[in-house]
């Protein structure tokens, strides 16, 4: 009876064991039921007790994650030995895995000022910057004031190169062409060199100051020679216009530098170019070349050839402004020698 008891306890109880354990079941009950065969002869007897199987449930396995790599750890579980006689079952291990633990956290690196990289070489020296192109730098004159007809003339156009040197952008003295009397507007200087403009012709005898012969001879105005000397070193053009034709320019020059006024025969002369050539469009010419910050001339037209059609001179005033702050009323540069004069 109470091998039957235990058989149905085992039957039973079978579900609740892992896989392990409930497939060493059939041969503890095999062994059970040889036990009860060969012991048939004592039913008569001394009934043969046989202790009931402890049995020890393994805790059903969760699980494991999916990103879990920990080992699983083996846990034995003991039956009860057999009855005397009976043979000897291989003791049955059952792998049953426990509850995973979690990865413990990667640790942080911290963060740290980089450790200095180690100098195996001395770097390569930087390449040498080429020099600096020279700027045109006005050479600021100094010595005593200008003299004669032309030192309001010499003074102003100082000013103006002073002006440039000292980072300031001059006006140039020239109109636009087709420019309206009520709004002037003036030829944009930019970056051009500085120049002075200076009519050659006389109010009176035209060209023949420039190209004539005077019994007497001819002369520069007073004070113009070397206050044009000063100009040049300082870096300012000298520009000479004039109607004698071009043909005639190696007599204009030899007058210049017979009296002083370009002694070495590098001025820019603009003589007439043709019958349809004027000394208007020459000045505009200039211009597109220069930044004529001073002109003179002994006459209002020799300025600009406006003065020459003029009906009414009011309708200039707007010109005014010029007079005397970049237009000059001047002698003319070239003058017969007075008489008796060496």
């Amino acid at each position: 009876m109470r091998r039957a008891i235990a058989m149905a306890a085992l039957a039973f109880g079978a579900p609740l064991l892992s896989g392990c354990v409930a497939a060493a079941l059939p041969a503890l009950a095999a062994g059970a039921m040889v036990r009860s065969q060969s012991d048939g002869k004592d039913h008569e007897g001394k009934a043969h007790v046989t202790p009931a199987p402890t049995i020890v449930a393994a805790t059903p396995a969760p699980e494991p994650a999916a990103a879990s790599f920990a080992a699983p750890v083996r846990e034995t579980i003991i039956l009860p030995p057999p009855p005397a006689g009976a043979p000897q079952p291989a003791p049955v291990i059952a792998m049953v895995p426990t509850q995973p633990r979690a990865p413990a956290p990667a640790a942080r690196p911290v963060q740290g000022p980089p450790a200095p990289e180690r100098v195996t070489a001395l770097p390569e020296p930087a390449p040498e910057l080429p020099a600096a192109a020279p700027s045109r730098t006005m050479t600021v004159m100094a010595g005593a004031p200008f003299d004669g007809g032309f030192s309001d003339f010499l003074s102003f156009a100082q000013r103006q190169m002073q002006r440039r040197a000292e980072g300031e952008n001059p006006t140039s003295v020239v109109l636009v062409r087709n420019f309206s009397l009520d709004r002037p507007e003036y030829v944009a200087c930019g970056d051009r060199p500085l120049a002075v403009l200076i009519d050659l012709d006389d109010a009176v005898l035209g060209s023949e100051p420039v190209i004539g012969d005077a019994p007497t001879g001819w002369q520069g105005s007073a004070g113009l020679s070397s206050g044009l000397d000063r100009l040049r070193t300082a870096g300012v053009a000298i520009l000479w216009m004039t109607d004698a034709p071009f043909y005639q320019l190696d007599e204009i020059r030899t007058r210049l530098r017979e009296t002083g006024l370009d002694t070495e025969g590098r001025d820019p002369v603009y003589a007439q170019r043709g019958n349809s050539d004027r000394k208007q469009l020459r000045r505009l010419d200039a211009a597109a070349a220069w930044c004529i910050v001073a002109a003179a001339g002994d006459r209002q037209a020799d300025l600009d050839e406006v003065y020459d059609y003029l009906i009414r001179p009011e309708a200039a005033v707007q010109l005014d402004r010029l007079w005397d702050q970049g237009w000059f009323m001047t002698p003319a540069p070239i003058q017969r020698t007075p008489p008796g004069t060496t």
